[in-house]
């Protein structure tokens, strides 16, 4: 189905075949986070069990589709990756996109208010090299402009941090800058970053370290 914008577009015969299950009735609720709307929903099924799945929606002409192929493209072909199961997933340009994906939230919970273990950042760091195995090497290094760009969009800040720190950043962020760029020339080890790897984007059965469910992929180009 196209991009999804609100969730009064969703239906049974939609999330049917989005499952492959035969949906008989749903609801839903709506919640706001700081880049996008999240939908839970509680659909029940022909036999009567109930399913519980969240629709995220990420509208505008800021977003690219890089969330979309986190799930339906670039680890499809992992076995047991660390992600959250989708169950359909569409970009449009200049509109946004949607997934559909199962809800862990009776279950799981991030990690914002937990204090970090030894066993979850091994947890973690596995989750993570998995992923970025799976990729290695997997595309040419992008043009120099692009870290270019990023300079250009971080370094009016370093001014403002020197000044509201009275700490000298500026020679640190340069020498940084140069490092970067001379890494950036070499292909060798270059893979697919999930780019916002903060606690609240790292889901873990709850009252445990492990394992772990990476969500939300830096959504823009």
């Amino acid at each position: 189905m196209p991009t999804i914008a609100r969730p009064e577009q969703l239906t049974t015969a939609y999330l049917s075949e989005a499952l492959g299950q035969t949906i008989q009735s749903f609801s839903f609720a709506a919640e706001e986070s700081n880049w996008a709307r999240q939908v839970p929903i509680r659909a029940t099924l022909a036999d009567g069990s109930t399913k519980s799945l969240r629709l995220k929606l990420c509208l505008g002409e800021t977003f690219g589709r890089s969330e979309v192929d986190y799930y339906v493209r670039d680890y499809i072909d992992l076995p047991d990756a660390p992600l959250v199961r989708c169950y359909d997933a569409e970009f449009t340009p200049g509109v946004g996109y949607h997934l559909l994906l199962e809800d862990l939230s009776e279950t799981h919970a991030d990690r914002k208010t937990v204090p970090p273990t030894l066993a979850h950042g091994l947890a973690l760091a596995e989750a993570l090299a998995r992923l970025h195995a799976h990729r290695w090497e997997s595309g040419s290094v992008p043009d120099d402009s692009a870290w270019e760009r990023y300079f250009a969009a971080i370094r009016p800040g370093v001014e403002v941090i020197e000044r509201l720190t009275s700490r000298p950043f500026a020679e640190k962020f340069e020498a940084h800058a140069e490092a970067l760029r001379k890494r950036w020339a070499d292909p060798r080890g270059m893979t697919l970053l999930h780019g916002d790897v903060n606690p609240t984007n790292v889901l873990t059965p709850k009252g445990t370290d492990a394992p772990v469910f990476l969500l939300d992929r830096q959504p823009f180009d």
